[in-house]
C-alpha cells in the first residue's frame, strides 16, 4: 500500500496517467479525501488549483471521488492511526490534522508519501517527515 495526496487521488480519474503506483493499492488519509470532498461541496471562490481540477470532472469521476473503490484508493477510518498521529506530535512538534494523519499513514502502511503536487512536499511537512524518517517522493 502506497499513501498519496489527493492530486494522485485525481489522477487515477485520468485512462492516460501511467505510473509503477497503479500497480499498488493507494490510501488516501481521511483529512486529504476530506479536502476533495468539501472542495466538491463548496468550490472556493478563490479558483485554486484544486478547485479547478475538480470544476472540470464528470459526474462519474465525482462519484468516485465521493466513494473511491477501496481496492483503488483506500481511505482508511481516521480512528485507526489517530493515536498514532498524536504520538508523533512528541518528536515532529506541533502540526495540523492533515499533516499528523498523513505521517501516521505513511509509518502505519509502511509507506513513503506520494504526492502528485510539488508543493505538497516541501515545507513543514517536509521537515515532519525528515524527523522520523518518512521520504516524501514527488509524482509526475
Amino acid at each position: 500500500m502506497k499513501v498519496v495526496d489527493e492530486y494522485i487521488a485525481l489522477r487515477l480519474l485520468d485512462p492516460q496517467w501511467e505510473s509503477s503506483l497503479l500497480d499498488e493499492r493507494l490510501v488516501l488519509p481521511y483529512s486529504r479525501h476530506w479536502r476533495l470532498l468539501s472542495a466538491l461541496g463548496a468550490p472556493s471562490r478563490s479558483q485554486g488549483q484544486l478547485s479547478q481540477r475538480l470544476q472540470s470532472l464528470s459526474s462519474d469521476a465525482v462519484d468516485f471521488i465521493r466513494r473511491p473503490h477501496p481496492d483503488v484508493l483506500h481511505v482508511p477510518d481516521p480512528r485507526d492511526h489517530i493515536l498514532l498521529a498524536a504520538e508523533l506530535l512528541n518528536v515532529t512538534g506541533a502540526s495540523s490534522l492533515m499533516f499528523a494523519e498523513t505521517l501516521a499513514a505513511c509509518i502505519a502502511f509502511e509507506s513513503d508519501f506520494h504526492c502528485g503536487a510539488p508543493r505538497n512536499a516541501i515545507g513543514q511537512l517536509a521537515e515532519r517527515a525528515a524527523a522520523i524518517d518518512v521520504v516524501i517522493r514527488i509524482e509526475d
